[in-house]
């Protein structure tokens, strides 16, 4: 609690002074480590769907809401855990962007739909790709619908933006001796063409408020 003085007021032979009291209400600023398993980090609040150790909430990403104040988080991990959301991944998406400050950025991980990574596993359950994320963009909403395009423009329906800013690829290792002995045109063809040449996609995708 601070005491601002706010005026001087001459009473007889009295001086009284009028106060304000300020109360100054502190947040508590987060960062998230999505889907935890058993990677922790330091100063993350871990949370999984699993209790597993050190788990700080078990929460069902697809329904549950986040027990987090608005604009109260200004750090997420989110590595594998994307692609494991089905019918609950933009109802999570829109409790991000309710959680998450202006200008967080959101490190995000996911297995590259082409490759066996993703495709043995069953609990895999939607490709991600960096354009799956920038359709949440209001910007390219916006653009798409100006230029008659056909996404659907979802930023602009569930009132989130959010940005892909970065985004790069992990190679099979398979293919990194080779792609080293290649033109960018051979690499880029390959890629485009051919199952489990890229293992991960990384992505960093921009909270806009």
């Amino acid at each position: 609690v601070q005491y601002k003085p706010l005026r001087v007021v001459q009473i007889g032979n009295q001086l009284r002074v009028d106060i304000i009291i300020l109360y100054q209400f502190e947040i508590n600023y987060m960062k998230l480590n999505l889907g935890s398993g058993t990677k922790k980090y330091g100063g993350y609040l871990n949370i999984d769907l699993n209790n597993h150790q050190d788990t700080d909430y078990v929460l069902n990403l697809e329904v549950d809401k986040l027990p987090f104040d608005d604009n109260s988080v200004t750090h997420v991990i989110a590595h594998h855990i994307l692609e494991h959301l089905g019918d609950g991944f933009i109802y999570c998406l829109k409790e991000l962007y309710r959680v998450c400050c202006n200008n967080t950025v959101i490190d995000i991980r996911v297995p590259h739909p082409r490759h066996d990574i993703f495709l043995i596993d069953p609990t895999h359950k939607r490709p991600i790709y960096p354009h799956t994320l920038d359709m949440f963009s209001k910007a390219r909403n916006k653009r798409d619908v100006d230029n008659n395009g056909s996404e659907t423009p979802l930023g602009l329906i569930h009132n989130v933006n959010f940005e892909v800013i970065d985004h790069s690829f992990i190679l099979d290792p398979y293919w990194q001796p080779k792609f080293a002995m290649m033109s960018e045109d051979e690499c880029e063809h390959i890629a485009r063409s051919l199952n489990n040449v890229i293992t991960e996609i990384l992505i960093k995708l921009l909270v806009i408020k």
